[in-house]
């Protein structure tokens, strides 16, 4: 999520909902929500990646609920979509 913030210029709600990857060497293979571009996919799979791919939105990759404070100091607060999350803050 903060990648997608600091280095793609994505809003917290975009950056929440985009989707997740995990990557541990035990797996010995990326673990990817769809939703990835097939251009993005195919130059992993050219790297040798192996991909699972699971379900958009899936519980494996567990909830994140975030507040983030702006440049003018409001804070924009997001809860996760793959739970009943929620996010908040007191200034």
């Amino acid at each position: 999520v903060i990648v997608n913030v600091v280095d793609f210029g994505m809003d917290l709600k975009e950056a929440i909902a985009a989707p997740k990857f995990c990557s541990r060497v035990a797996y010995k293979e990326l673990r990817m929500e769809e939703g990835y571009p097939e251009e993005t996919l195919a130059a992993l799979k050219a790297l040798g990646h192996k991909i699972k791919l699971y379900s958009p939105l899936n519980l494996y990759f567990g909830g994140i609920n975030a507040v983030m404070v702006q440049e003018d100091g409001t804070m924009i607060g997001v809860g996760s979509l793959r739970r009943q999350g929620a996010a908040g803050a007191v200034n």
